[in-house]
């Protein structure tokens, strides 16, 4: 009986999954406004296209989440490190991260995520110059089989990121907010894409 009842749970998965289609409401999709409330945005043009937070997870090729504008996929933390990473004498990194998945009928069409780094200290408010040695954007495609194709902020082109607001709210959270725009290029500089009108607004543990 226990055995019956995770196979029908399983062909119900499967059965959703397949039916699973948010390419309408990606058409919808816009860049979030700038805030400063840790609301958990994030977007961007890239390459003049809209580019933000969107989709629902994927696990094991099994969808799951609410779907369109999950907030909960906006993820931001502030790490310790046992090395200092970027060279810039901290050993704390403030980290945000984003993800856009558009899957048509049970077939997933893209996969990708950005992420800003920044070494933390003090107060993270200020305009950041990332070359990838003092703090890093990180842009990432999953193509089908599952391989990636990464682009990053370089010393060629600096990536801005301003950060606007760093607040302590109830002794246990920051509030980061702020904007970000520049050019990534891919392992061997033989691609680019450009980023503009970047904002970001998160909410994380201290």
């Amino acid at each position: 009986m226990k055995n019956l009842i995770i196979s029908a749970f399983a062909l119900l998965l499967i059965t959703g999954c397949q039916k699973y289609d948010d390419t309408a409401a990606a058409k919808l999709l816009q860049v979030p406004p700038y805030t400063e409330k840790g609301a958990n945005t994030f977007g961007c043009l890239q390459n003049g296209a809209i580019w933000a937070n969107f989709g629902a997870y994927p696990s094991h090729k099994v969808l799951f989440g609410p779907g369109p504008l999950d907030s909960s996929k906006v993820q931001s933390t502030i790490s310790y490190y046992s090395a200092d990473v970027f060279h810039t004498g901290s050993d704390t990194v403030f980290r945000v991260s984003a993800q856009y998945q558009l899957v048509k009928k049970g077939k997933e069409l893209r996969d990708e995520s950005m992420s800003i780094l920044l070494p933390k200290n003090g107060s993270l408010t200020g305009t950041y110059l990332l070359t990838g040695t003092n703090g890093a954007f990180q842009y990432t495609q999953i193509d089908i089989n599952e391989h990636d194709n990464m682009y990053t902020s370089q010393a060629r082109h600096p990536f801005m990121v301003i950060v606007k607001k760093d607040s302590l709210v109830n002794r246990y959270y920051h509030v980061v907010s702020g904007r970000f725009s520049g050019t990534l290029y891919n392992r061997n500089l033989t691609d680019s894409i450009r980023i503009s009108g970047g904002v970001f607004d998160t909410k994380t543990v201290n």
